[in-house]
């Protein structure tokens, strides 16, 4: 049986057109989703790996102290 899922509204949107910035992602009611872009995709200068890994704790943090 095939079941046809609901496209992600972000992975509609060309992120290669994106410039950097923040972006509302989406809107569910009352939560909005934003879509952060620290740099042009595909372009230099790339983020360094330490720089990813200090987001991931941000966010791994964050994660775990919401409730």
């Amino acid at each position: 049986m095939y079941f046809k899922m609901k496209k992600i509204t972000s992975f509609e949107v060309d992120h290669i057109k994106l410039e950097k910035g923040m972006y509302i992602s989406q809107i569910d009611d009352d939560i909005v989703t934003y879509d952060i872009h620290m740099v042009k995709s595909n372009t230099p200068p790339y983020l360094k790996n330490v720089a990813l890994h200090t987001i991931e704790h941000i966010f791994a943090t964050f994660a775990r102290n919401k409730y």
